[in-house]
């Protein structure tokens, strides 16, 4: 940790008094609360990621600037690291939850998802994918010993997203994970962290994941496409949803199980077998599921792609 706190710029923003690890994501980056006498920080380096680093930098700054990222007060390219406000407060879930914060927290939601979708893309592009597709992740995981027979038919919905992707050219910012743990509620406002797959996606892209992760009925989940588009959802556009939210979790069941180096014995057997999103964090919060080992990684990836429709 210390040759890590050495990329604080102390210079100027003041010596560390405080400093301690942030471990809740997946992504690999060492991230650290640091407190000094000028504030509240969040230094977060991702080593061995240059391109990657290279790639997001754009998006990240941009949507700082915005107010939809906590601001950025360093950028040190060369050590693939950042510095940005710390924000005080907790997860998205969390206001949720909260029958006190829901409707001001699903208003902020909206309000910043429209900020994002409406900022200027020219110069975002990028030839290098930010991460592998739904597809390539599919085709790599249900070949392998031990996928799940019951969830080897989501193919054909996959295929039916992605041709349905295909035929609407509509692109904007995304953040590109907008899991829980992505998503962080000061009290007034929901910033969102961790910009690594920022890219120019489908409207509805990141408002499925949100959705997906945090167990909304379509209801609820649709609810949230018309107050993004500010009117009635068609039906045509309430079926483009359905399949972008499943292709979201056909994508994130596989980045589970990616994780995992042996399925055999892990995966529940059948649908009925497999937890719910929610039991899953709140087996994560007793302490009962580690996000981190295969076999918690392994219900994760069943949970998510039992939610997927058609089973």
């Amino acid at each position: 940790m210390h040759q890590l706190l050495t990329l604080f710029p102390s210079d100027r923003l003041g010596a560390i008094r405080a400093a301690e690890p942030l471990t809740q994501g997946l992504s690999g980056a060492f991230v650290h609360a640091v407190s000094t006498a000028q504030g509240e920080f969040v230094l977060r380096v991702q080593p061995d990621a240059r391109e990657v680093f290279r790639r997001a930098l754009p998006f990240h700054r941009l949507a700082a600037a915005h107010g939809v990222a906590p601001q950025i007060f360093h950028v040190d390219e060369a050590a693939c690291a950042t510095v940005s406000a710390r924000v005080k407060g907790g997860l998205f879930a969390g206001a949720l939850a909260d029958p006190g914060t829901r409707g001001a927290a699903v208003a902020s939601l909206v309000a910043q998802l429209k900020t994002l979708q409406a900022l200027p893309v020219a110069g975002l592009r990028d030839p290098t994918d930010p991460a592998p597709s739904a597809r390539a992740l599919w085709d790599e995981q249900s070949g392998r010993p031990g996928f799940p027979a019951w969830a080897l038919p989501l193919g054909e919905r996959l295929a039916a997203a992605d041709a349905a992707l295909a035929a609407d050219p509509r692109r904007v910012f995304c953040h590109g994970d907008l899991n829980p743990a992505n998503m962080l509620w000061d009290g007034a406002r929901v910033r969102f962290v961790d910009w690594d797959v920022a890219n120019l996606g489908h409207p509805y892209a990141d408002l499925a994941t949100v959705t997906a992760f945090l167990g909304l009925d379509d209801a609820a989940a649709l609810g949230l496409v018309a107050a993004l588009a500010g009117g009635p959802v068609a039906p045509a556009d309430r079926e483009l949803f359905g399949l972008v939210r499943d292709r979201v979790r056909l994508a994130y069941g596989c980045v589970f199980l990616r994780l995992v180096p042996e399925l055999a014995g892990l995966v529940p057997k059948s649908r009925a077998a497999a937890p719910t999103l929610a039991e899953c964090f709140a087996a994560m919060r007793a302490g009962t599921l580690d996000n981190k080992a295969a076999a918690g990684q392994a219900l994760l990836a069943s949970a998510v792609l039992a939610q997927v429709a058609g089973i």
